[in-house]
This record gives structure tokens, C-alpha cells and sequence, in this order.
């Protein structure tokens, strides 16, 4: 997701704040906009977590290992992290816009454009795409040439969901745990969903420590929907992604993630819904997730895939 303005979500009390920091001016202080390097990536979760941001340190750093040279940053010479745009290839010819934003005491100074030019240098003529908030709409269609996707999604939560009353189970459909046995047939459909093979970041999803998968197999041995979910920096869980073949088992698996990851009943949990119908508002409704800001999904040229079996994206 993108987010450079002054306010942002805070991920504690689903409101918006206000950072600030006090600092030399940007016309004095030395920087260096630069990929960062592992050790490094804790001062860049750090950024976003002051701003207030929903962010997974998972996630970050499965998209430093497929492609370090796109996780850029505006590094002082005291080392601080003060702003950054990161535009990682994620999958075969796509990459992934995000994290684009800066300290409050830098922004609308000119920082903001100079990390989203070197990002869209690194980026090229190869396909992207950006989340981001309808406000910032605009620095992506006007400049970049991306394209607003019809469908509407969301930030849901924080909150505690509620599980009364949730399909635990459903005829000649299987929950697994893990991808052993499948993982050729998790690719596939995931390729097929999201539009673009990611298997190089699946593969490092898979592996981080702190995130838990949920596959639903039908009974013709198909995958019929997967999500995954993990910790994020301020304690609350962030559901990571969710889809399936029908609402019942998005409801099926989206349960068995709330059930089973340990900090959402004391913690709650996060998530970007893609709102498609009232009948999918009312899926996130019954989990009792509630929407605080809406969200624009951007990307430079079309995919070949179908949203209509997405329920959450991140």
C-alpha cells in the first residue's frame, strides 16, 4: 500500500493520527536515496510503524529477498530511515509499489516525488501495481500512467472478530495446514488469481516464521481457496490474503485463520477487503470487520485474472 500524507491509520485504535518530528530541514540535511541491506530493514519497519501504518516485518523482508535493488530509501547520514519507496518485482514482469511515504517534517518538500522517480526507474516499462488511499490517487494516474481498478477495497479493523455462528465446516471440503503435497496446485491457482506468476514470493511467504496458511482442497483433490495471515508491528494480526470459489469457503478459511492464529483473540486483526457486493460487505460484517478508510487499487496495464474471487489483498 502507498501512503504519504500527514494522517495516517493507526493500527491500535483504528484512528487517525498525526507524526511529527523535529529535525534539521531537508535543504540541510545529507541523504542518500539507496537500497537498503538486511540489517537495515528494522530502521525502514520503524518508519512505518511511527507513522502508524499496518505493515507486516514478514512481509518486508520476503520482498527484500526477490528483490532487494526495489526496496529503496532515503537514508541520512546518521543512518535514519526518513522516508522511502519501495517498487520490488513480485512476480514475472510485476512489481509492487508500496511503502511510498516520509517523516511529516519532510513531506511536501520535494522528498516524496525523488523516491517514487527512483522506484518507477527501477520499475521501468515492466507492469505495477499500488494500493492507495483515494486522496493519492492522482500521483499515480497523472505521472506514472497507472489505471484505477473498478473494484472498491477497504481497510477493515483492528477488532477482535467474532467467530459465533461462522461455517467451521463444509461437505467435501478439507482444510490443510500446510502446502506439502499441494504446492504445485497452490501456485497455479494462485497465479491464476492474482494474474501474474508469484511463485518466487510465495515460496519466501511460505517460509516466514510468524505467518500461518490455510488451504481449502475440495474433494476433486483442487484448491478451492487459500489465506494467509501474520503478525503485524503494532500487535494486531494482518490478514495477509484470502480467496476462494465461493463465499462459504472464504468463510470457511477466513475462521480457521482466526481460530488458529494465536494473537487475534487478544490482539484483533487487520485486513484489506475487497469489496465486491453487498453480499461480500456483509461477509466482512458478520466477522464483525468494519471499514475506517477506503482504498484504490492502481495498476499500469491490465491483468488477465479475477478479483471476483478475492477477499482480501495486501
Amino acid at each position: 500500500m502507498s501512503l504519504s500524507s500527514a494522517a495516517s491509520c493507526d493500527s491500535r485504535e483504528g484512528v487517525i493520527v498525526r507524526v511529527s518530528c523535529v529535525a534539521l530541514p531537508l535543504k540541510d540535511r545529507k541523504y542518500t536515496i539507496r537500497e537498503l541491506q538486511l540489517e537495515e530493514l528494522p530502521l525502514l519497519v520503524g518508519l512505518w510503524k511511527s507513522i502508524g501504518f499496518m505493515i507486516s516485518t514478514d512481509l518486508i523482508e520476503s520482498m527484500w529477498k526477490c528483490d532487494k535493488a526495489g526496496m529503496l530509501a532515503a537514508v541520512a547520514e546518521d543512518g535514519e530511515v526518513i522516508g522511502s519507496c519501495c517498487s520490488p518485482f513480485v512476480g514475472e514482469g510485476m512489481a509492487k509499489l508500496c511503502l511510498h511515504g516520509t517523516q511529516l517534517c519532510y513531506r511536501n518538500q520535494g522528498l516524496g516525488t525523488e523516491l517514487a522517480t527512483r522506484a518507477m526507474e527501477h520499475i521501468g516499462d515492466a507492469n505495477a501495481y499500488t494500493l492507495c488511499i483515494p486522496e493519492h490517487e492522482h500521483i499515480y494516474l497523472n505521472k506514472y500512467q497507472f489505471n484505477v481498478s473498478p473494484r472498491i477495497f477497504q481497510i477493515l479493523g483492528p477488532a477482535v472478530p467474532r467467530l459465533a455462528g461462522v461455517i467451521n465446516q463444509l461437505p467435501g471440503v478439507r482444510v490443510l495446514d500446510s502446502e506439502r503435497g499441494v504446492r504445485e496446485l497452490l501456485m497455479d491457482y494462485d497465479t491464476e488469481i492474482v494474474g501474474f506468476n508469484r511463485t518466487a514470493l510465495m515460496d519466501r511467504m511460505l517460509k516466514e516464521k510468524n505467518t500461518m496458511l490455510r488451504i481449502a482442497l475440495r474433494e476433486d483433490n483442487q484448491i478451492g481457496g487459500y489465506g494467509l495471515i501474520g503478525d503485524g508491528v503494532h500487535g494486531a494480526a494482518i490478514v495477509r490474503h484470502l480467496s476462494a470459489d465461493s463465499i462459504e469457503i472464504a468463510e470457511l478459511l477466513l475462521g480457521r485463520l482466526f481460530r488458529d492464529f494465536p494473537s487475534v483473540a487478544s490482539r484483533g486483526v487487520w485486513a484489506v477487503g475487497c469489496i465486491q457486493s453487498y453480499e461480500s460487505h456483509s461477509f466482512f460484517k458478520k466477522f464483525n470487520l468494519k471499514s475506517i478508510h477506503e482504498m484504490k487499487l492502481l495498476r499500469r496495464r491490465g491483468v488477465d485474472n479475477d478479483l471476483s474471487r478475492v477477499y482480501v489483498f495486501y
